[in-house]
């Protein structure tokens, strides 16, 4: 478990360092080409992964190819809105109000007949009220708030078909590879399209491989934790750690305002999705056997013997990176 704790702490750091050049370049590249850039260096290193897993197979069916489809589209609004957002709005603004996505997952996991815990409950009444708070008297930037929405919105969508799909199709990283390889190729028609060649060859320059190669290796690094820790406490600890760092970031390099006041609303955020998780990480900590059997699915998700680590969790615990 401390492999996975270390392999989170590195790969949140290269996603923040990753996001925080990303709002720098702004100026110099397009949302289109940032687009292209990051999915082709997340292709490559989810290649990487690929050759050495042993998730190499995916399940060819009329419904498997209509959710990797619907995953790429779906997954090209979302790159774009997300990269608005970052372009928009405050780093604190935008890791925190990010987190609205979890209480609708809970949602959903109700919709579908899944057994949703007291401890959950509690932690996305907590996770709630802070948001709303936020929003309202939390002493953060709105600005580019109706972005972040809208993806939070798409990535709904986007993380129940991931999760469906890697539960009885493929493997994570498998589709991860197909996810981003579909989005990069329909990202460099548009570049094409738009700027020609020319726009391609733009962000073929080292400071730009540079942020999204770390964009890359932190996808690769986060994902490689759930090999070491179950996937609710991936989550828990990769969402707070993101909250955190996003406040931090946006004070050293954008001079935002308010840093305690922020730090005091991430950590209380922070706090409601570790409760959301309480019954996986004592699980996990203690080491109990049948900390797998903590989430009882509906009928209408059948469970698989081909299911990844941390696949028996509700979608309210599913990645947040399709």
């Amino acid at each position: 478990m401390t492999s996975g704790i270390f392999l989170l702490l590195f790969g949140c750091f290269f996603l923040e360092h990753s996001t925080v050049l990303k709002k720098k370049l702004w100026a110099e590249i397009d949302t289109h080409q940032i687009s292209f850039l990051t999915l082709l260096t997340v292709m490559i290193f989810s290649g990487i992964a690929v050759r050495f897993s042993d998730g190499r197979t995916f399940t060819r069916t009329l419904t498997s190819f209509f959710l990797l489809i619907f995953q790429i589209l779906a997954g090209i609004l979302f790159n774009e809105l997300t990269n608005k957002a970052i372009h928009h709005a405050d780093r604190s603004t935008f890791s925190i109000m990010s987190t609205m996505t979890i209480p609708l997952l809970l949602l959903f996991d109700l919709l579908l007949g899944y057994t949703v815990s007291r401890w959950q409950i509690m932690g996305v009444m907590l996770l709630t009220f802070m948001l709303v708070y936020t929003f309202f008297k939390g002493h953060f930037s709105m600005k580019g708030i109706k972005y972040i929405i809208a993806s939070n919105l798409i990535s709904l969508g986007t993380i129940i078909a991931f999760k469906y799909t890697t539960t009885h199709y493929a493997s994570t990283e498998l589709m991860n590879f197909y996810n981003a390889g579909g989005m990069s190729m329909l990202f460099f028609v548009i570049v094409c399209k738009t700027k020609g060649f020319k726009g391609i060859k733009q962000v073929l320059k080292l400071k730009y491989l540079w942020f999204a190669s770390l964009y890359g290796i932190g996808n690769v690094l986060t994902a490689a934790a759930y090999k070491f820790m179950i996937a609710s406490m991936v989550i828990a600890l990769k969402r707070f750690l993101s909250m955190i760092l996003g406040v931090i970031t946006g004070k050293l390099y954008f001079h935002e305002k308010h840093l305690l006041k922020k730090l005091s609303v991430a950590s209380l955020i922070g706090l409601g999705v570790l409760v959301m998780h309480i019954e996986p990480l004592i699980a996990s900590f203690l080491e109990w056997p049948n900390h797998n059997q903590l989430h009882t699915v509906a009928p209408l998700l059948p469970l698989s013997s081909k299911r990844e680590e941390g696949s028996r969790d509700n979608f309210c615990t599913a990645p947040l990176e399709p």
